[in-house]
């Protein structure tokens, strides 16, 4: 998985949420995926529960691509081929998300 090593960046109760090409575990959820909330599979509290989660978790999940995108048309540097040292990148992504978060709260979005 892309984000094994990222573990060790989140707190304990914190979760990366993934689509459905990530195996879902105690670190990354994933959604569930139809034969998971079949009802001829699982009693119907079940299958409302798992489709309540998949709601969230893509409303969950839309939030966080605005954003990432809100980030990347904010600043030309993201939006082309990186062409510094690969060592630069995240802690330029990180000061491009502070200061995206800081004009957005400046604005009162």
């Amino acid at each position: 998985m892309a984000f094994a090593s990222a573990n060790i960046f989140l707190m304990q109760d914190l979760r990366i949420l993934g689509d459905t090409a990530y195996r879902s575990d105690k670190r990354c959820r994933a959604p569930f995926i139809a034969p998971d909330y079949d009802p001829a599979r699982f009693d119907a509290a079940t299958c409302r529960a798992r489709k309540n989660y998949n709601h969230r978790h893509s409303n969950v999940r839309i939030k966080v691509e605005h954003a990432f995108s809100r980030v990347k048309h904010t600043w030309r540097l993201l939006q082309s081929q990186w062409r510094f040292p690969l060592a630069r990148l995240p802690p330029t992504f990180r000061a491009c998300c502070l200061l995206a978060n800081w004009i957005h709260i400046e604005r009162g979005l």
